[in-house]
């Protein structure tokens, strides 16, 4: 059970390290490639669309064809496209790199979320694996940013070479797989059950507040992934701080969102969890207003090295610690609610959805940069989500009441 435990959580730190690229696809899609700001708003599309086209089908495919084998498969093809990329480098080949690396994030998170059911014993257990696994995804995307960074800095025209580094992440992962076992007997079980009864779980989930979910996955999507994408062209275009520096501060997002989910692990074993969420929301707002009525033009352009840059250039990463829980809590309240059978199911819905609202807030977040600034646009993208979030989560709470614990 450990052993089976490990392996999954070393798998999805791995999806981090390969999938965190987006915001220095934006950035680098601007300042390497030269497109424009709105032309590299729509790059999330070519992550999001694939997602939202394979998700819904995926999901049966995995249980026919097995976890293990379709996860072996998986990064092979990845790996050779690691390899490839660097050699081509254009802005196309980076969108044919962002797309398979779209399908391979469905394909792992669908499989190692639906693992978590197979490897824990209760709810409380569920719930606590899915935040350490999300706190761990955090953290490695934290050193996947840095990584970037360092690439950036010491081979400035080279840096896509980082691909490499994926490559050989995804070669060690496919040993790992190739050669330990992985119990599989349930999904083999849940294989043989009919097309129909795989897709109860919709109908199950339509019943418990799916609607509200949707929109608190919506607004929680805006703050994580539609800012995220956008903050180190912040921090480069508004802010004016250098590029290397614009990414490792913006890294410090997924800092607050990872000490967030591992400290909403242990909050969450003696506070209820909307009652976390609430004061964390409210202090969220709060800070983010006074902090984005205060940023001014060109504040960090004599920087060149986090002990230089402005103090007030990390107070939008701080907004990740406040909402870093929301996400894997919510996910959790979904899955615990429905059997096991249809985990797989309910992992491909709410990939389509995070699918569908990654892609539109990064598309929307971008037209608001080219139409109102970069300081105003932020302002809409967190106040808004934000007291989206306080509004409608007590009505969820009364839906999921019977899964607080």
């Amino acid at each position: 059970m450990f052993n089976n435990k490990l392996k999954v959580i070393l798998t999805f730190v791995g999806l981090s390290i390969i999938s965190t690229g987006m915001p220095v696809f934006v950035m680098q899609a601007i300042n390497y490639y030269h497109i424009s700001q709105s032309s590299a708003g729509t790059l999330e599309l070519f992550s999001d669309l694939p997602k939202l086209i394979v998700s819904f089908m995926m999901f049966t495919i995995l249980l026919k064809f097995g976890f293990r084998r379709s996860i072996i498969l998986t990064y092979a093809i990845f790996i050779i496209v690691c390899l490839a990329v660097p050699f081509i480098n254009t802005i196309n080949s980076l969108r044919a790199y962002i797309i398979i690396s779209g399908l391979v994030f469905v394909i792992i998170k669908i499989i190692a979320y639906s693992s978590v059911g197979l490897i824990t014993k209760n709810n409380r257990d569920h719930a606590s694996l899915i935040n350490l696994m999300e706190a761990l995804y955090t953290t490695g995307s934290i050193a996947s940013l840095w990584l970037y960074s360092g690439f950036i800095h010491l081979m400035p025209n080279d840096w896509n070479k980082i691909f490499w580094v994926f490559a050989a992440v995804c070669l060690l992962l496919l040993i790992m797989w190739r050669f330990t076992p992985f119990d599989e007997s349930q999904i083999e079980r849940q294989e043989e059950l009919p097309l129909r009864e795989q897709f109860k779980g919709i109908g199950l989930i339509l019943n418990r507040g799916f609607l509200i979910f949707a929109l608190l996955l919506a607004a929680y999507e805006t703050l994580e992934m539609g800012i995220g994408s956008w903050l180190p062209y912040f921090n480069s275009g508004i802010l004016q701080l250098p590029e290397a520096l614009s990414i490792q501060i913006a890294s410090f997002l997924a800092v607050g969102i990872a000490l967030g989910r591992f400290a909403g692990t242990f909050i969450l074993q003696y506070v209820k969890w909307y009652k976390m969420f609430v004061v964390n929301l409210i202090i969220a707002s709060i800070l983010m207003a006074l902090i984005l009525s205060n940023i001014d033009h060109g504040i960090g352009k004599d920087a060149q090295n986090i002990f230089q840059a402005p103090l007030i250039a990390f107070g939008l990463p701080l907004l990740g610690f406040f909402i870093g829980p929301i996400y894997p809590t919510l996910a959790s309240l979904l899955l615990t609610s429905t059997p096991k059978a249809q985990h797989a199911l309910i992992t491909s819905v709410i990939m389509i959805l995070c699918a569908i609202f990654d892609s539109g807030s990064a598309k929307v977040i971008g037209m608001l940069f080219n139409d109102l600034g970069g300081i105003k646009a932020f302002a809409f993208a967190t106040l808004i989500p934000l007291g989206i979030l306080i509004i409608f989560l007590f009505p969820y709470k009364k839906l999921t009441h019977t899964n607080e614990s």
